[in-house]
């Protein structure tokens, strides 16, 4: 498992994992529901990771936002809700070294970034569990 590399197993980033900083509460829930990674990216106009949202970053939000209106809701950015501390993989990681950050981060998702700082893609658990056992199989 030990020389299998991100880059080997990383799907093409898709519009739906990602949303701008001035992105609206609403496209946040729409793309978090049709990815199934359990996480979107805010990104700047050139696709460099600027923080994350996750489903229980969501629930966080709605849940201490109290008394606010479901019309208020819809008002909030992406920017305004994202996690600015966020972890980043590289796609020549292995996949040891990835669960190993995921699990010591309590991580179900890790953003992939290139060399520019670019994201490229996502990885989540059941990406790098698939990818060991499509490398398994294949021995």
């Amino acid at each position: 498992m030990n020389d299998i590399k991100i880059e080997s197993i990383l799907k093409p980033l898709r519009s739906d994992q990602t949303v701008l900083e001035d992105d609206f509460f609403r496209l946040v829930v729409e793309k978090l529901e049709s990815n199934h990674t359990g996480c979107v990216c805010v990104v700047d106009r050139e696709h460099r990771p600027l923080g994350v949202l996750t489903d229980g970053d969501i629930r966080r939000f709605v849940y201490r936002a109290g008394g606010e209106t479901l019309a208020s809701f819809f008002s909030h950015t992406a920017g305004r809700m994202a996690k600015r501390s966020m972890l980043t993989g590289r796609p020549q990681m292995t996949v040891t070294e990835a669960l190993a950050v995921m699990h010591d981060r309590r991580i179900g998702a890790l953003p992939i970034v290139n060399e520019t700082g670019q994201l490229v893609g996502i990885v989540n658990l059941q990406d790098l569990i698939g990818g060991c056992i499509q490398r398994y199989e294949q021995t």
